[in-house]
């Protein structure tokens, strides 16, 4: 899911970062190195698993902001 135009906001209208910014706050990456690490021992393309569980992700953002939105 991109950034939208604007940035994230509130129902205040304030900025808020988007949880890669967050992430990126995190000094200790060991997490996601590790789940790499054991992708690639198991024989999985970390890049693609990415990718997997990131359309997972845009699709449950899309699903809340139609809800957010009065939608089905």
């Amino acid at each position: 899911m991109a950034r939208p135009k604007g940035g994230y906001k509130n129902a205040k209208g304030e900025k808020l970062p988007g949880v890669s910014t967050v992430a990126k706050l995190i000094e200790e990456p060991g997490g996601l190195i590790h789940w790499a690490w054991q992708l690639g021992m198991d024989g999985i393309d970390y890049q693609e698993a990415r990718e997997h569980a990131a359309d997972a992700g845009t699709a449950a953002h899309a699903a809340i902001e139609q809800w957010k939105r009065g939608g089905p």
